[in-house]
């Protein structure tokens, strides 16, 4: 997890596990405060057996939030002062029981992953196009006004 996500003063982990993930994140960036929500009590029991979060607890940069519902654990981000960075455990994702709640979480989780995996490519597309002082799409519509059209974009290769 840690390998694709950058430093930040605050990350929101949906998501405990055994905690290998958090720990990870905990190591390669110290300075930062890390909060985990986590739904299952059981979980965070396993993982205060599995791992030493003496540390990271004492010095507050590590909190873990429990509630049975991960709906309102969901509401609890709301509330909190941005900025921060927020990263979900898809192991986590794939037990919630709630159907609409998991294809959002999915639906994140996929188009984060996506966009972290392809940043490179998507900051040198942007730097290029940016370059080119290209028009905006919608000085485009009035050519194509009552017309048909279909716009398919690859972007700058």
């Amino acid at each position: 997890m840690a390998n694709e996500v950058s430093a930040c003063e605050k990350y929101i982990v949906i998501g405990l596990g055994l905690g290998y993930h958090i720990m990870e994140l905990l190591n390669r960036f110290p300075e930062s405060y890390v909060i985990v929500f986590e739904s299952e009590i059981n979980l965070i029991k396993l993982s205060m057996k599995y791992q030493n979060w003496t540390k990271y607890l004492q010095s507050r940069q590590l909190e873990i939030v429990y509630h049975p519902d991960i709906a309102e654990l969901m509401k609890q981000t709301g509330y909190l002062q941005q900025p921060y960075e927020l990263l979900v455990h898809y192991p986590t994702v794939q037990a919630v029981d709630d159907e609409k709640i998991r294809q959002l979480l999915e639906d994140f989780f996929m188009i984060i992953s996506s966009m972290r995996e392809q940043k490179t490519f998507l900051d040198s597309n942007f730097s290029k196009l940016s370059k080119m002082h290209l028009p905006e799409c919608g000085v485009l519509k009035p050519l194509f006004s009552k017309k048909n059209v279909v716009i398919v974009g690859a972007g700058y290769l």
